[in-house]
């Protein structure tokens, strides 16, 4: 991973040589799906390549892999159970303008977090969206709960302020 982090992509398809197969058994384990597995661990190699260098050499690249799988996992099974549930749910007469308010705003906010860095996405996504208490962020994160409770903070400011320069008062007007 040490040559990965510095671009190596002889490297790097080494590490997806030796690690494909495990992380599709794992993914597909949880999804029963040979396609969407095959897709996620694609999306998950697409993940190391792209976050290799936030990767902190400490000899834990093996549990660094899985928690992203883990949470691909979590994000696809969340998004599918939505997608369904809002298929079956919805009817589109019953859609009002409140709706179609609400669903503008949280593609907004949806923007803001992606556009901040990782290191304050990753723990608002954990606390908001997936509702994770302080304490099992930071052993997901092995950071302390102090530090987990600054970066949501700062994130959360982030957001608020990334919303206010791009979308003004008619973010507050809704």
């Amino acid at each position: 991973m040490a040559r990965v982090r510095k671009g190596d992509k002889v490297a790097f398809g080494e590490l997806i040589k030796m690690y494909q197969q495990p992380m599709f058994y794992y993914i597909n384990g949880f999804l029963n799906d040979r396609d969407r597995s095959l897709d996620l661990v694609q999306d998950l190699f697409l993940k190391v390549w792209r976050y290799r260098k936030k990767y902190e050499e400490s000899g834990k690249f093996k549990a660094w892999i899985y928690r992203i799988a883990n949470n691909l996992v979590k994000n696809y099974v969340k998004k599918e159970k939505r997608n369904v549930e809002l298929m079956e749910n919805i009817s589109y007469d019953d859609i009002t303008q409140e709706d179609i308010e609400k669903n503008e705003l949280i593609e907004k906010v949806k923007e803001a977090i992606d556009v901040i860095p990782d290191i304050y996405r990753e723990p608002i996504i954990l606390r908001d969206v997936e509702g994770e208490s302080y304490a099992d962020i930071a052993k997901k994160l092995d950071i302390s709960i102090g530090t987990v409770k600054s970066r949501i903070s700062r994130g959360r400011e982030m957001v608020r302020n990334y919303l206010k320069e791009k979308w003004g008062d008619e973010i507050y007007g809704m």
